[in-house]
């Protein structure tokens, strides 16, 4: 059951971390246009107006395939989101239903309906489950591809720099002074000295290619050079629905010293403002999943 429930899991917390948004109108395809430089505060500005505007927002279907190394497997998937409350998605295999799970500020839970098995835990149980700790702010940000949430967030929130790349403007985070002079000179002694020093957010660094024309995030690159882990988002087919523009198609890739994490999801389907209905009921006789810590 251990292994079920932990592949589980993971797929689960992966539509969790990148299930983003669509709409059934025309897409927008970016013209070819020369591109002005611009500051990193002027686009972030440009960001913050196009952020994602909505209270609630379910995606009634989603195609997802899933790969870790030489392990595959697709699904099809359900998410609803209660902004800046909690966020629920559901998985299914044949029309089956599989896997569901609740993620809030504080809490996590998760129903396995395979093994008939349940976890009802804190938050920071994603550190064991997938090897990495996220914030469910952070969370809702890359659910819903909102840049200006992700590129303000206090752990992130250092110096930026802004240069043109692949036809989209790119925002660079600056890395402290003092472990950026580490970095250049490969002291890797110093490196480790000042990780045992310093906040772990001081090694977390991030590279944002925005839409020119939308101002909205087209990819996303992250990396935690004291975990050695990187996330890699990719955002595509961008489409309005309500009053924002949201991708319909998204890649992503998580890689640890123990996972390579490969999720693809196409999204169909969706409503903002319409549902209602957040509860979470786990079945009576159902297992408790006690999640190993170590």
């Amino acid at each position: 059951m251990l292994r079920g429930m932990q592949k589980i899991n993971k797929v689960v917390i992966g539509i969790l971390m990148i299930l983003a948004f669509a709409s059934c109108s025309t897409s927008r395809k970016m013209a070819d246009y020369e591109i002005k430089p611009m500051s990193a505060n002027k686009i972030i500005r440009k960001v913050t107006r196009e952020a994602p505007k909505y209270k609630t927002y379910e995606i009634k279907r989603s195609a997802i395939s899933y790969q870790n190394r030489d392990e595959k497997t697709s699904f099809t998937g359900q998410i609803k989101i209660n902004r800046d409350k909690c966020a629920i998605v559901t998985i299914r295999k044949m029309n089956m239903p599989l896997a569901r799970g609740f993620v809030s500020h504080d809490s996590i839970k998760m129903v396995n309906y395979f093994d008939k098995s349940y976890i009802n835990d804190e938050i920071d149980v994603l550190k064991y489950l997938v090897g990495f700790n996220i914030e469910y702010n952070i969370l809702q940000a890359l659910l819903t591809a909102d840049a200006e949430l992700i590129l303000s967030h206090a752990g992130l929130d250092r110096d930026k720099i802004s240069t043109i790349d692949s036809s989209s403007y790119r925002i660079d985070s600056q890395f402290n002074r003092k472990v950026n002079r580490v970095i250049e000179k490969d002291k890797e002694r110093k490196l480790l000295k000042l990780m045992q020093e310093m906040d772990d957010s001081e090694f977390v660094n991030y590279s944002a290619w925005i839409d020119p024309q939308l101002f909205v995030i087209r990819k996303m690159f992250i990396t935690d050079i004291k975990k050695n882990q990187t996330i890699t988002i990719n955002y595509d087919d961008y489409k309005k629905i309500g009053r924002s523009h949201f991708p319909q198609i998204i890649d992503l890739q998580v890689t640890t010293k123990y996972e390579n994490i490969y999720l693809s999801m196409k999204m169909m389907r969706q409503a903002v403002n319409k549902e209602k209905n957040f509860s979470f009921n786990i079945p009576e006789k159902y297992d408790e999943f006690q999640v190993p810590r170590n």
